[in-house]
C-alpha cells in the first residue's frame, strides 16, 4: 500500500535571484582567456573553477 502526503507548502523565494551566483566580470574574464589558449580543456578549466563548462561556452 502506498500512502502520500498531500500536505504541500508553498516554496516561497528569500530574494529575485533565488540561489544563483554572481561571478564578478573580471572572474569571467579570466576564464575567457584561459578558454582561448591553444589546447586549452574548456571542461577541465570550468570543473577548476567551480562552473559549469555549459557557462563558460555561453
Amino acid at each position: 500500500m502506498l500512502i502520500m502526503d498531500t500536505n504541500f507548502q508553498p516554496v516561497i523565494p528569500t530574494n529575485t535571484r533565488g540561489y544563483y551566483r554572481q561571478h564578478p566580470l573580471e572572474f569571467k574574464r579570466a576564464l575567457v582567456a584561459l578558454s582561448l589558449e591553444p589546447g586549452a580543456p574548456v571542461a577541465r578549466i570550468a570543473r577548476e573553477h567551480g562552473v559549469n563548462a555549459n557557462q563558460v561556452f555561453s
